[in-house]
């Protein structure tokens, strides 16, 4: 039987506290992250409440469903990003550049691109940890509320919902 929080675990102390984690996986996933990781590596096995919903986020974060639908075909959900740029300079990151997996609807985007290497992105917020600049890390984050259907105020409760719902 497989692990189901009833409430948000919220952060006691450190640069995120009074924030809920699933706000912060929402917000800053390259930070959570890390944390995962870290804490995977102490190799502790008595596992605490954070340990247990991190767990439990890193496994939802695979399973939530994006909300948009593609606006070239207008029928399937958003799962690509074409994103232009790079490291260096940024990159450009809009929702004018999302699309469904159907081969013509990227296809569409690759043209939009005007001979300029394009690269396409799984829209979920893993894809977040791609990118080094956090201005275009930000960017990435409030493409993916809109295309999650998170704009506006994200609280603790919203933000756990988020992923309980899937």
């Amino acid at each position: 039987m497989s692990f189901i929080p009833n409430e948000p675990y919220i952060f006691q102390s450190g640069k995120n506290q009074g924030k809920a984690v699933s706000q912060v996986a929402i917000n800053n996933f390259p930070l959570l992250k890390h944390m995962y990781r870290r804490i995977n590596e102490t190799g502790s096995s008595k596992k605490n409440r954070l340990h247990v919903q991190l767990e439990w986020l890193m496994k939802r974060i695979a399973k939530t469903k994006p909300k948009m639908i593609c606006p070239v075909c207008k029928r399937n959900p958003v799962k690509l990003i074409s994103v232009l740029g790079n490291d260096r300079y940024g990159y450009s990151i809009s929702e004018g550049f999302v699309c469904c997996e159907d081969k013509k609807c990227r296809e569409r985007l690759e043209g939009l691109a005007l001979g300029r290497n394009n690269r396409f992105i799984i829209a979920d917020f893993s894809s977040v940890s791609i990118f080094r600049n956090k201005t275009d890390q930000r960017r990435m984050i409030n493409l993916l509320k809109k295309i999650y259907g998170l704009e506006g105020k994200l609280t603790k409760e919203r933000a756990f919902n988020f992923f309980l719902e899937g």
